[in-house]
């Protein structure tokens, strides 16, 4: 059988050759975009490498300006003191605070508890009157 002067087998191979270029054309692009994204990022990971080394050479330039000091055992154990006063304090604050907010929300309860009575003693009186 022809049509337009191709056979139907004819028709078979060439739709089988259009489809495969649309793949070959769709994986290529793709592939292309992979290609792309992957460079940019590439790009980024250099740039936070340049951004890290110069802020290396900032803190080795810093510590050349101001070398580090070495405390004293007598320095250092006043500094290890003041740290373990420093964690009591800040454990009594939070022991503290938590009772506060223990205390507060029960004083809460209590006010909203008697409101509630009196708003049930009023509705009795109005439901009194209303008989």
């Amino acid at each position: 059988m022809d049509i337009f002067g191709v056979t139907i087998p004819d028709l078979w191979v060439l739709f089988l050759i259009v489809i495969i270029g649309t793949v070959l054309i769709i994986v290529i692009g793709i592939w292309a975009i992979h290609q792309s994204r992957g460079s940019v990022r590439k790009m980024e990971i250099e740039v936070e490498k340049q951004k890290l080394d110069l802020l290396a050479k900032d803190l080795d330039t810093r510590a050349k300006e101001h070398p580090f000091t070495r405390l004293s055992p007598e320095q250092i154990q006043q500094v290890r003191t003041v740290e373990d006063e420093n964690e009591l304090l800040e454990l009594n604050n939070y022991h503290k605070e938590k009772i506060i907010e223990a205390r507060l929300r029960k004083l809460e309860n209590m006010v909203r508890r008697s409101k509630l009575e009196r708003m049930l003693l009023k509705l009795d009186i109005e439901e009194k009157k209303v008989k």
